[in-house]
């Protein structure tokens, strides 16, 4: 089989490996995006992919994290992520640890079958419950997610969970805006992966958001105390921090506590709510937290 013109494929493995070597894997997906941020490197565990036949078409090494535990124990699951590399012909994965088999995945003769039934509209904003149907020819349960790009498809993000039911709720205010914007349900039986996008719509570019890191919503400070400020901004097309462009008021009087990720100020007791400005004037983003400075003689 020809292979020049073809994309280079990967499955997507997730799942916990135990101390007994118990092997529990999530569906996987295949996917073309390259996987330069998790580069697996040699280990105990690999997979090994096969043709129909039983021929061999490769074996790579499958990336083991451990998790924190409490009290520090050393024993517990490890967590199980890589790219397996999926040649065209490949028609069953299995996984071992030391050469030991410890699962095995098959892949179905057909994938799902899934179409969008959500239709962008103009002007829209606020969460949309995006919706879908679909089936598998050989009966295989189906797990979805949904991506979105807001450069026509050219680069995706994921925004969403996984689900086995056929709609799932998005916010249209929290993506970055863009004149070419796309949604799309991936469908996956576990190997066989099948995308439906929607008709092209655009949103408006979002304000910079803001993101206060310090003082604590709801905390309460002991008078004549220096009440540390932090954040920042985050522009969401650009994909990109802001540091410099960041304001600082408080309720009473409207005042400017001060300019920078980093302000240090002393509020008079009472009840402070705190903003932080983000941005320029036009596109410009709030975020608000409540504090209290107590009374010395309450």
């Amino acid at each position: 089989m020809p292979l020049l013109n073809q994309p280079i494929q990967y499955l997507r493995v997730l799942g916990r490996l135990y101390p007994d070597r118990q092997l529990v894997l999530r569906q996987g997906y295949l996917t073309e995006n390259p996987p330069w941020s998790d580069w697996e490197g040699e280990g105990p565990l690999r997979a090994e992919t096969f043709a129909d036949d039983g021929t061999s078409l490769g074996s790579f090494p499958v990336r083991l994290y451990d998790q924190c535990r409490e009290g520090g124990s050393q024993q517990g699951p490890q967590a199980v992520r890589a790219f397996v590399p999926f040649h065209p012909q490949a028609r069953r994965v299995v996984f071992s640890y030391d050469g030991r088999q410890l699962a095995e995945v098959e892949r179905h003769p057909s994938p799902p079958r899934v179409e969008l039934t959500w239709r962008p509209e103009d002007g829209m904003s606020g969460p949309q419950t995006v919706t879908w149907t679909a089936d598998h020819p050989d009966g295989a349960d189906i797990e979805f997610f949904l991506r979105y790009s807001r450069d026509g498809g050219e680069t995706w993000n994921r925004v969403s969970t996984r689900t086995g039911e056929l709609s799932q709720q998005v916010d249209l205010d929290d993506l970055p805006g863009g004149e070419r914007c796309l949604l799309a349900v991936v469908a996956t039986d576990g190997v066989n992966t099948t995308t439906a996008a929607s008709e092209p719509f655009a949103l408006p570019p979002r304000p910079c958001q803001a993101i206060i890191l310090h003082p604590v919503d709801g905390g309460t400070y002991a008078p004549g105390m220096p009440i540390p400020l932090a954040g920042q901004g985050f522009w969401r097309e650009h994909q990109r921090p802001e540091r410099e462009a960041l304001e600082w008021r408080t309720s009473a009087n409207d005042e400017v506590l001060g300019r920078g990720a980093r302000v240090e100020v002393t509020l008079p007791p009472g009840r402070h709510v705190i903003t932080l400005l983000t941005g320029d004037h036009d596109n410009r983003g709030r975020a608000d937290v409540t504090i209290t400075v107590v009374d010395e003689q309450a």
